[in-house]
């Protein structure tokens, strides 16, 4: 059976975090085209990197950088990259990143964008996921509704045999013979 907080769990495992990530991901892309078409270039340097371990889906990369603007300005950044097959990035190393002018804190690393395939297939993983979680809720709630104490029916009286009532606002008819 579930109970209330049993069913927020699963909700939230079902759909929102999944809805969630969507999100993160879509805002990641929008970036990305938006640096294509309007990104300013810049090259900084790798100011420290490290593998991560500390998360359940294995090991991942993180990259700490920082580029200048034209004016001066120093803008810091950091992303992970979880593909196992390249080297550790050392500090010092140069980094090119795409920033918007309007906006520099907007900005990713040369190699660290979300394309159009990478959005499309966690958006189809997701949506799978969210339907495998849905069957599951569904067939949890069958389960529920089977094993719930099940209400008595009643059946509706049988008419009886007396004459209709009789309808108050009906002329009488009289008999004229």
């Amino acid at each position: 059976m579930l109970d209330s907080f049993n069913l927020i769990m699963m909700v939230g495992l079902a759909f929102i975090v999944p809805l969630a990530l969507l999100v993160q991901l879509l805002i990641q892309h929008e970036l990305t085209l938006k640096l294509r078409d309007e990104g300013l270039h810049a090259y900084g340097t790798v100011t420290r990197a490290y593998r991560d371990s500390s998360g359940d889906s294995g090991t991942s990369d993180v990259v700490e950088y920082v580029f200048h603007l034209p004016d001066g300005e120093e803008i810091r950044g950091r992303y992970e990259d979880s593909r196992s097959s390249h080297r550790l990035p050392e500090k010092g190393d140069p980094v090119e990143v795409l920033y918007l002018a309007n906006n520099p804190e907007r900005h990713q690393c040369v190699g660290q964008e979300v394309g159009l395939a990478k959005t499309l297939g966690w958006l189809a993983f997701l949506v799978i996921w969210m339907g495998l979680w849905g069957i599951n809720l569904m067939q949890e709630f069958q389960k529920q509704e089977a094993s719930s104490p099940t209400r008595q029916h009643h059946k509706p009286a049988s008419p009886s045999k007396s004459p209709p009532p009789r309808n108050p606002l009906a002329r009488p008819t009289e008999d004229y013979n």
